[in-house]
């Protein structure tokens, strides 16, 4: 799959930008497993409704910023616990990796800086940090799910403004041990020294080597650290005195706010109808060839048996008795063509019909016109 921007990936990340990664509030997982198992194997239901994501956007810091000492120290002043909350470390050499995140001792996760640097390129933390900010916003969300499976297929757009109130105290006021939980992972999620060590990416060439990749994937690295931690340890199956801890994780939707689409196949494989196309030709070719065969047959294509009956004497209509309900006779009865000549004036020759004669009619004449 070659990553790119505005578009959704997985259960519930939304990539709008380069420098935004949001995950939404996906179903609850009784609501989903109880929508899964209403639906057969081949139908599926789209769901469309108002949530809340978790949004981290890149903002780094200004040039003038990253040089100036104070900001730095102003930085590092807001947070209580240095040795838990600014951690670095060297990884391989002159190779280092930073992460400072956790503010008002470790319960306020908005601000995050993240930096990896070469001391050998003179590179410092503060040359290469980037900064991250993490809010709760809304956006509208739309989820394809089937009988196994549930994906985010589509969003419109995240809402500007970030939701106010009671919805950031999940981030800014909440203990979560994300980096202790993390910051070992920091030195895999290496995005800056494969050139150093020739690791060019997958899709490129050795010809033509590229070591950065075009997604900017920390945002969405980011979004997904603090969220996980959100879930699992205040997430709506994680109950506090027969309540959810933050009841902004666990809310529900009214019904009216819902749009909901089943769709399912409506016509199911059958052999039947695979039987008639396979026939159909077989009667064409047969129809063709019936029609070559009877071409001399003094019969237009507009000719219908029911015009036969208008030929037949008043005295021999009872001898169709039985088949005005039925449509069936109760015995055979031959039908003998007698030609009556032509009239005076007319342009055709009178055809009669008698019904339950035994003998030979008269001989029809190629090309004359009969009524």
């Amino acid at each position: 799959m070659n990553p790119a921007t505005n578009r959704t990936y997985g259960f519930n990340l939304y990539i709008p930008n380069n420098s935004t990664a949001a995950i939404l509030d996906a179903p609850l997982p009784e609501d989903l497993t109880s929508l899964q198992t209403s639906l057969q194997n081949d139908q599926s239901m789209i769901i469309t409704t108002n949530v809340n994501a978790t949004v981290t956007e890149n903002m780094n810091p200004s040039t003038a910023e990253r040089n100036d000492g104070n900001y730095w120290q102003e930085i590092r002043a807001s947070y209580a616990n240095t040795e838990k909350e600014l951690k670095q470390q060297t990884d391989v050499g002159a190779l280092h990796s930073g992460m400072w995140w956790g503010q008002k001792d470790l319960t306020n996760w908005t601000v995050v800086y993240l930096s990896r640097w070469n001391t050998s390129e003179g590179q410092t933390f503060r040359s290469q940090a980037e900064r991250f900010v993490t809010t709760r916003r809304t956006c509208i969300g739309t989820w394809n799910i089937t009988r196994n499976n549930a994906s985010l297929i589509h969003v419109p757009g995240l809402d500007p403004g970030v939701v106010h109130g009671k919805n950031q105290t999940v981030i800014q006021n909440n203990y979560l041990s994300i980096i202790e939980m993390f910051y070992q992972f920091m030195g895999e999620f290496d995005w800056i020294s494969r050139r150093r060590w020739n690791q060019r990416l997958p899709a490129s060439s050795p010809a033509d080597p590229e070591f950065i990749p075009t997604i900017n994937t920390r945002p969405a690295l980011v979004a997904a650290m603090l969220w996980s931690r959100l879930v699992s340890v205040d997430g709506p199956e994680r109950w506090t005195n027969d309540q959810p801890a933050y009841p902004d994780l666990a809310y529900r939707i009214r019904s009216q706010d819902i749009r909901l689409v089943k769709s399912g196949r409506t016509l199911r494989g059958s052999s039947g109808p695979m039987a008639i196309l396979m026939i159909h030709p077989i009667l064409t070719i047969a129809a063709v060839l019936m029609k070559a065969l009877l071409y001399g047959t003094p019969l237009s294509d507009d000719f219908g048996l029911i015009s036969l009956l208008a030929a037949v004497r008043e005295s021999g209509v009872a001898k169709l008795r039985g088949a005005s309900l039925s449509g069936k006779l109760r015995q055979e009865v031959k039908v003998r063509f007698m030609d009556r000549g032509r009239r005076e004036g007319d342009g055709w020759r009178r055809l009669e019909l008698e019904l339950g004669e035994k003998e030979r009619g008269d001989l029809l004449i190629r090309g004359e016109q009969y009524g």
